[in-house]
């Protein structure tokens, strides 16, 4: 479920000296009261390859336990890290990095001459993180952070050192059988003793598609381990790959004609037991041909309509296989379009496209509880709505869609902005204080904040999940946060 992951990742903006706004939104208008502070402050330079910031080595192939953090060093996003060498050998160059702990972990993976290599949040299962590198012999730095700067704790540390992956070998030697389309194929999981690039087995099954291609919806379950889909093409280059921490991982890839290999793993190492992939073959439908040919109606605004859902067969651009009917709105003049989605049946999503199928705006919980609320600004012209659902697969049901016009809404310099914020002096206030929203139907309050350059620190507490955002003088968002801050707060 990670297109409802609402957590963005924090940072420190460096930013000139011209006016900016700083904006705070929740995700649900359950607030009593906020407070936000700013700081501009120098950056501290800080050595975080230092003899102090190191400790023991970490061994190949055997889970390294401690306590985070043992020392004072940060990253440059301001965490806590402390760093283990890990020594590659000749024949084991290909490196996975797993860091599992109660909470929120956060990876990082230097040389020796402290020159970062790659950075991971929440690459492995549910908050914990992964890095999968091939590496030349030598000496390496692994850092275990947290993403808060609150997170501590025991935690595991696993290096998987293994020969370098040959993902071309996995398309001759790791195949098991055919697959078909509109059949499914049961199996038992590991088979073939194939690792992929990440440590995980897997067993690959073709797919013979007609000569004009299509698309390819995937579906894989297993009552005994979390399944993790992968396809590639007759080259054996990874065309897509999905992952799930429930029992069922699902695919939808655009393919040309041809052999294509459907690969059948776990997202944990070591998991084994019985399965059951589904294979769905359909015409292909270009995007910018999914407004047009998969329409069902018009709407005004204003107008309310009722449907059951999915009745084209069409899939939305871009999905994961969630279908799609398409509504076609023209307004007269240019207007905020409001649209509302509901369904007492499924977990609902809205796509706003442009007269040229581009997608302007989506949303999924924005309404209550599972339906879907969404807010635009629009030029006068032809627009698409889009219903559809969150998840894919078997989704169907009754929905109430309903759209209404009102005079479009200035963020920036309008009626939405509350007050003037200094730097260094907190400002509390009740929110939300304004009738402006943002695009995704949340309320929002404004304040400006003037600075003469440098590092701006913000901080946003209140007694509900903070959310905030940052835009600059042009109203042109810069960074957002959820919960960068301590708890359900937010930094900036």
């Amino acid at each position: 479920m990670m297109e409802k992951n609402c957590r963005r990742d924090s940072s420190n903006l460096s930013i000139s000296g011209f006016s900016l706004s700083v904006l705070t939104v929740v995700g649900f208008c359950l607030s009593l009261s906020s407070v936000a502070h700013a700081w501009q402050i120098e950056p501290p330079i800080v050595d975080i390859c230092s003899p102090d910031c190191i400790f023991e080595d970490l061994p190949c192939g055997t889970p390294f336990t401690a306590d985070f953090p043992k020392s004072a060093c940060q990253l440059e996003r301001g965490t806590p890290v402390d760093f283990y060498t890990l020594e590659v050998v000749e024949g084991s160059e290909q490196v996975t990095l797993n860091l599992t702990a109660a909470y929120d972990t956060y990876l990082a993976l230097y040389d020796m001459e402290c020159n970062l290599i790659q950075l991971n949040d929440d690459g492995g299962d549910g908050l914990n993180s992964r890095i999968t590198q091939q590496l030349d012999p030598g000496s390496y730095l692994v850092g275990t952070s947290s993403f808060s700067v609150a997170g501590a704790g025991n935690f595991t540390l696993t290096a998987s050192c293994t020969e370098p992956f040959d993902q071309a070998a996995l398309c001759n030697d790791c195949v098991i059988s055919e697959a078909e389309c509109g059949a499914e194929t049961t199996g038992t999981f590991p088979e073939s003793g194939c690792p992929r690039e990440t440590g995980e087995d897997v067993d690959l099954y073709m797919i013979d598609l007609p000569p004009e291609g299509g698309r390819l919806i995937l579906a894989l379950q297993s009552p005994d381990f979390p399944p993790y889909l992968a396809v590639y093409d007759a080259g054996c280059v990874t065309i897509a790959a999905a992952g799930t921490a429930g029992d069922t991982a699902r695919l939808s890839v655009e393919s040309f004609g041809g052999p294509i290999f459907v690969g059948v793993s776990s997202t944990v190492i070591g998991s084994a037991g019985s399965f059951t992939l589904s294979v769905e073959c359909r015409e292909a439908i270009l995007p910018e041909n999914v407004c047009p040919d998969c329409q069902v109606g018009e709407l005004a605004c204003g107008e309310n309509t009722e449907g059951v859902f999915p009745e084209t067969g069409c899939l939305r651009p871009n999905s994961n296989g969630q279908e799609v009917d398409i509504y076609q709105i023209t307004l007269e003049e240019d207007q905020e379009l409001t649209i509302d989605l509901n369904s007492p049946d499924f977990d609902t999503w809205i796509e706003l496209y442009d007269a040229d199928c581009n997608r302007i705006a989506f949303n999924d919980d924005g309404g209550a509880g599972l339906n879907s609320l969404l807010f635009q600004n629009l030029d006068a012209g032809t627009y698409f709505i889009g219903v559809s659902s969150w998840s894919s697969g078997g989704v169907a049901g009754t929905y109430f869609l309903s759209t209404s016009c009102g005079e479009a809404v200035e963020l920036c310099g309008g009626d939405c902005e509350v007050a003037l914020m200094s730097c260094g002096i907190p400002e509390e206030g009740v929110f939300p204080m304004t009738e402006c929203r943002r695009l995704s139907g949340q309320m929002l309050d404004l304040y400006s904040i003037v600075v003469a350059g440098g590092d701006v620190t913000i901080d946003l507490t209140g007694d509900y999940d903070t959310y905030m955002q940052l835009y600059d003088e042009n109203c042109q968002l810069i960074a957002q946060d959820d919960d960068g801050g301590d708890g359900l707060n937010s930094r900036l």
